[in-house]
């Protein structure tokens, strides 16, 4: 995990520490790897890196050539690829996995950030209100915007020999 706070360096920046630092404390090798999901909200408005955010991040750390799974899920989004991630492990799809969760909304632009986590609004519903004479004002976390980003990362391992289950329905169970 990198600390949470406005930084100079950006995304591949912040991914690469925490990365290193869950894969050393782990003991996990980047060849141990078989699968990555990784979790990112607004880095295609605030830097235009869009559709293969987790590949630019993990490329530089050796990470490629396998699954990488670019998670978007509003605030969410880091959540819902260690949520995947534990999926893939519990069933049996893969033995070990990256999941990583990197954000940075700061910009030399103030707005860019503001306007980007002011998308997490249904756009068509805000439409139809307004037709309706309805004003709908977005309130975007301002501490976020202000602390700038942060980056956290864990691999999931699951020794298989270790689980008394015989199929992925007991495998599933067994992690309830």
């Amino acid at each position: 995990m990198t600390r949470f706070a406005k930084v100079p360096e950006g995304l591949r920046h912040l991914a690469g520490e925490a990365v290193s630092a869950a894969l050393t404390d782990s003991g996990v090798s980047v060849e141990d790897v078989e699968a990555a999901y990784v979790g990112n909200a607004v880095a295609g408005l605030v830097t235009g890196q869009e559709m293969i955010r987790g590949q630019v991040m993990l490329r530089p750390l050796g990470i490629e050539g396998i699954p990488i799974f670019n998670v978007e899920n509003a605030c969410a989004s880091a959540s819902s690829a260690l949520n995947l991630g534990w999926q893939a492990v519990a069933t049996g799809m893969h033995d070990v996995v990256l999941c990583l969760g990197a954000e940075k909304l700061s910009h030399e632009d103030k707005t860019i950030g503001m306007n980007a986590i002011g998308t997490a609004i249904d756009v068509e519903m805000r439409a139809e209100l307004a037709e309706r004479g309805y004003e709908v004002v977005t309130t975007p976390l301002t501490a976020f915007l202000r602390s700038g980003g942060s980056a956290f990362c864990l691999t999931l391992r699951l020794d298989r020999r270790s689980l008394p289950v015989s199929d992925a329905a007991d495998r599933r169970a067994a992690f309830a």
